[in-house]
């Protein structure tokens, strides 16, 4: 029974169906599912979604919709796992530069990392230097990541570093850049380690800067 519920939530992440999603993701809990079990089983829909969007049956606003059915699930998840352990790839600190609102793709990020089996603490829009400090320095993450939409704002991701580097932070975690107006060549100009140029990217390198 638990299984045909799991592949009801799968297919509601995929078709990007947010209430069926969180109604499976319920049911699965009450039967007594392990919740890294239901995590894996998002994984595997957003893994399924990810290739449908390199084959070019979905679009932006698929990934879009998958990724809140998946966060609408995860809501309830969540609150059950204070900490990443063992059972986690690896704990993520992300958040949108300060001065900037945009986080679709963030979230998309957000998303497509859960599913990987990333522990990701997501602090959200318009986010400062010392938030990110404070949140680095009681969660201890592997990583850290910050995305900046507009080109304004590709500034603070090096501010960011320098404010990591002067609170004492920086050298026990990697840094990783992205977002629509971030390049390849900025990875160096704000002291980043790394840059994804999108979700699915951004899973890959994660994986990398933890030696997956």
């Amino acid at each position: 029974m638990s299984e045909n519920t799991l592949n009801v939530l799968k297919e509601a992440i995929i078709n990007g169906e947010s209430d069926s999603a969180k109604e499976a993701v319920k049911k699965l809990l009450e039967k007594g599912v392990k919740p890294i079990d239901v995590i894996r089983a998002m994984g595997e829909a957003m893994d399924e979604v990810g290739k449908k969007y390199e084959n070019k049956e979905y679009f932006v606003p698929d990934l879009v919709m998958a990724a809140e059915a998946m966060s609408e699930g995860l809501k309830l998840i969540l609150p059950q796992l204070p900490t990443a352990g063992k059972e986690f790839l690896g704990k993520i600190v992300m958040g949108v530069c300060q001065g900037d609102v945009h986080d679709i793709g963030k979230n998309i990020v957000v998303a497509m990392l859960r599913g990987a089996g990333f522990y990701v603490v997501d602090l959200g829009i318009d986010v400062s230097p010392q938030k990110f400090i404070e949140t680095i320095k009681k969660e201890k993450p592997q990583i850290v990541g910050a995305s900046s939409y507009i080109s304004t704002t590709i500034d603070e991701l090096r501010k960011l570093n320098e404010e990591m580097k002067k609170a004492g932070v920086r050298k026990n975690i990697k840094y990783l850049i992205g977002g629509a107006s971030v390049y390849p060549k900025h990875v160096e100009e704000v002291g980043a380690d790394a840059f994804a140029d999108d979700a699915l990217e951004a899973v890959e390198v994660a994986k990398k800067l933890v030696k997956v």
